[in-house]
Formats: C-alpha cells, structure tokens, sequence
C-alpha cells in the first residue's frame, strides 16, 4: 500500500477546470507540490493512466470464498517533466511550491499489446481496441466494477525511475467519454439471451375457456441508435396482428410501458464474442452478467385502427392450428426518452467488461370477454447507446 502523506503536499487544477473529456480531447493542468524536504526531479514521474478493476465473487455450493479482483492497466502515457520551479537549484526545495505543468490527448484507441487475446472474429478484436469509457459513477454499473482514469504523480525512492516501485502516488480523478459510432442492426439469434423481437400469444374466449378465438402478435426490429447527449424523444415502431377465425371484438390497447436495461458483462478472462450476438446456449464460466432496470415509464395510446384481411395457414406459424379466417393488422409507435439524470456509457466491448442495452417494450391489452383481464406482450429490443 502507497504512503502518500509524508513526502510531499500536491494540488492539482485542470484548465479549464472541468474533469469531463472524449476522446481527441486535450487535458492540460498543473501540479503544485510542496516538498516536506528536498527531493531530486528524478525522483517524480506524471502520467495519464486508465485502468479497469474488477471483484467476483467465488462462493460456491455455500462455501465462503474471498472474492477475485481483477485490475488491468490498459492505458499509460507518461510526459517528461517540466518544472516551473521557484529556486535554480537541481533538487526541489523542500518547504517551497514548485509547479509541473501537464498535458495530455485522449487517445481513441489503446496499444494492441494490451489485448492479445484470441477472439472469434475481427470485429471483436477491433472492438475492444478502442478506448473503454469511464464506468462507475451513476451509471446503472455494480460496485464491483470500475473502468477509471487519473492524472498520476509519482515518487520513487531513488533517482533511478526505472524498475523502481513508486513509494507514493497522487491521482487526479478523470471522467473520460468514449463514443462510438451507430453499428448495423443485430443478427439477433433465435435463441438470445438478451432479446426477443416478436411475441405471439393465443387468445380464450375467457380466462377459464380452453377455446381459442385466435392468436395475437407483436413484432418490432431495432431502432436507430440514440446520442445520449441529444436529449429527444424517440419512438418505437411495433407491428401488431390478430388472426381469428370468427368476427369477435377487436383487442384495444390499454397501456405500453417501456423499461431501459443495462447489460454488463465481466470476467476475469477476456471476452472473445460480442456479448449481444451470445446465444443462450452459450456458456461461459469465466464471464458473469449484471443486469440494471430503469423505467422509462408508461403511456395510453389512442384507440387501434385494425385493418382486415384473409388469410389461409401459414405452416411456419405458430398459429397453423388456425387454418384459415380473418386477420387484423395495426401498428403503433412507443415513446422511448433516456432519463437525464443517467451518465450513461456507451455500447461497448472490452476486454474485461462491457456494456450493452435493451428495452422491454410490455403491452396491454383489453379482450372482451377476459372479464377486465389483459392479456399481455413482452418484448425485448436490442438498443444502440452512442
């Protein structure tokens, strides 16, 4: 553990004073450090360093086990120094103010070093070649996960910086944005663990009658990926259908309510898939998922205009035992506003963690005949976060 206290008094002050950075930005500041007792330059190092922590919990078969942290140094730019210094001599006064100007770019990508895991496809690698953003601070992420980045000050014993463990270090805490560019719609598999884009369910004549009227279906696809700077209202097109054999009363919408989840995926291992494209068949032992909801709220649409068709079985239905009848057809648009009190990363892979979203779009619907019952439809989209 660093003793930070004996050796030397530090300050730090950004300019423009602000600790919010994307990348391509410049952070440039100043350190003010008043010595306890003389030291030589030498002795001092200052570097931007970007590091993600990670803690797992171990217990099994209700076995106590302390929890595994894993912590990666991704990032580390050190700048030769350049003291300002009230006094000509080679050492730093002790009891004097001496101040070390810095500055340093926001990198958009890291050393290819760094990852050298195998991955099953290119993209992944390119992926988690770029700069991960800051995670951690009020953005539906667990405590146990941690993606920072710090101006350091370091001190060593000797003048020999090199090889040589640094016996105290200062940090100046960074918030740093890494955004991402809008990616094609997912190839969402049929058996993903994360989504579900259309949902079928069969209708009773009542909530005690085995005799089916028809069936109802909801589909939707991906929408356009949302800048969370651009604080707007999205909306979410859903297809609805209802096939029947009979002319009953059409279901009514009674309400749409719509919930943002965060996905975060970690591990002590490096991913080598995209999480989103991970099927639920797929397991992973070393990879652990937390997943964060947030309701967006709910709305009360007006009142569905169904258009009529017919139809004949459709064998790859899961209605085919409907073999013919009337189909109705509407669809409807959902409300979608990110909460602007959530800071809120980007999609994105890493290494060690990364961050995915999805909506659950939930319907309601009014069937006569249910006795005020509704009759609902989840879906679960996947959701783009730039």
């Amino acid at each position: 553990m660093l003793i930070q206290r004996p050796y030397l008094d530090v300050h730090f002050q950004l300019q423009p004073g602000s600790a919010d950075f994307s990348v391509g930005d410049d952070i440039k500041g100043t350190a003010y450090i008043i010595p306890r007792k003389s030291i030589s330059p030498h002795q001092l190092s200052i570097y931007l360093e970007g590091k993600v922590k990670i803690q797992i919990d171990r217990t099994e078969n209700a076995v106590p086990l302390p929890p595994y942290t894993a912590c990666q140094t991704f990032l580390r730019i050190e700048q030769p120094l350049e003291l300002k210094s009230s006094t000509d001599s080679e050492l730093l006064q002790g009891g004097l103010r001496h101040e070390i100007p810095f500055g340093f770019k926001v990198p958009p990508r890291i050393r290819g070093s760094v990852c050298q895991q195998f991955c099953h496809h290119q993209q992944v690698q390119k992926e988690h070649s770029l700069l991960p953003p800051s995670m951690g601070q009020c953005d539906m992420t667990p405590s146990e996960i941690s993606v920072e980045y710090n101006i350091k000050l370091s001190l060593t014993r000797g003048i020999n910086r090199d090889g040589m463990p640094a016996v105290a270090e200062w940090a100046c805490p960074l918030f740093i944005r890494s955004p991402r560019i809008e990616q094609a719609p997912l190839l969402v598999p049929e058996d993903s663990k994360h989504y579900c884009l259309s949902k079928e369910k069969f209708v009773s004549k009542s909530p005690i009658s085995l005799s089916r009227i028809g069936a109802l279906l909801a589909r939707t696809a991906q929408p356009a990926a949302i800048q969370q700077a651009k604080a707007m209202v999205r909306y979410l097109p859903v297809d609805l259908q209802f096939q029947t054999i009979s002319e009953p009363h059409l279901p009514q919408l009674s309400s749409m309510c719509v919930s943002l989840n965060a996905i975060t995926t970690f591990g002590e291992r490096a991913e080598i898939h995209l999480p989103e494209a991970i099927g639920s068949s797929a397991r992973d032992p070393y990879r652990h998922s937390y997943v964060q909801t947030v309701s967006l709220g709910s709305s009360t649409p007006s009142p569905l205009e169904w258009e009529k068709r017919h139809f004949t079985e459709d064998p790859d239905s899961s209605t085919a035992s409907i073999a013919s009848g009337i189909i109705y057809s509407t669809s409807v648009k959902v409300p979608i506003k990110l909460p602007e009190s959530l800071s809120l990363p980007p999609t994105f892979s890493y290494c060690l963690v990364s961050r995915i979203y999805s909506l659950t779009v939930t319907l309601r619907f009014l069937i006569q005949g249910q006795w005020g019952r509704t009759t609902s439809l989840i879906l679960t989209v996947p959701l783009q976060i730039c």
